[in-house]
């Protein structure tokens, strides 16, 4: 089986790091794996396309006009067809809407996407819109996978699947007398920092040191 993952990434972020363990766990399951890291064409490599070759994950470097460019996103399904992808997993807006909007002539591929987060983006601003295009357009996809609970009931071709952690990878930690806790992510509201600070008052009021 050969999946594609399509992702037009801004960094090494989270989202970015978990595609990187999902491949390389599917890879090590014997399910050939690649990424295709999209971009602007004057844009050069990208963190994500430089720990994917780090990590020997096979990632194709793939450079477009950026915007609503369904043209290109049919350049990207000749390209699957060529390859013989059986599987094409989305990460991020751009290619749920991409993919919705290109696959009617390339219905027998299925596609799937994962939805890492919505940033709440404010009416009228050009989050919100992309926010708005992916809700309607994920419809026509055949599986969304989430990575954490949702507020609402989940549709018949949704599910959650939630977020992981790479284990024994890092190094060891040692406890001493007494221990470090920190908060790890951007200051966005879906972050939660608020109930990290409350949990961790909690636990020096019940914990000291």
């Amino acid at each position: 089986m050969r999946v594609l993952h399509l992702i037009d990434s801004g960094g090494l972020y989270g989202a970015e790091r978990m595609l990187l363990m999902l491949c390389q766990g599917l890879i090590d399951k014997g399910v050939s794996s690649s990424i295709l890291s999209c971009g602007a064409p004057d844009d050069p490599e990208k963190p994500i396309e430089a720990e994917a070759r780090r990590q020997s994950i096979p990632v194709k470097p793939w450079r477009m006009r950026p915007g609503l460019n369904l043209a290109g996103m049919r350049e990207i399904w000749r390209y699957i067809q060529e390859q013989r992808v059986d599987l094409v997993h989305s990460h991020g807006y751009k290619f749920n809407i991409l993919l919705a909007l290109t696959r009617q002539t390339s219905r027998r591929i299925p596609a799937v996407a994962t939805i890492h987060g919505y940033l709440n983006g404010k009416f009228p601003g050009r989050q919100w819109l992309y926010e708005t295009l992916d809700r309607q357009c994920r419809r026509r996809l055949d599986r969304v996978v989430f990575v954490a609970r949702q507020p609402r009931a989940l549709a018949r071709r949704e599910c959650v699947i939630h977020n992981c952690i790479a284990t024994g990878t890092g190094p060891a930690i040692h406890a001493g007398p007494a221990h470090r806790l920190a908060i790890i992510g951007r200051l966005s509201t879906e972050k939660g920092h608020d109930r990290a600070l409350s949990a961790l008052a909690m636990l020096r009021d019940s914990a000291p040191g």
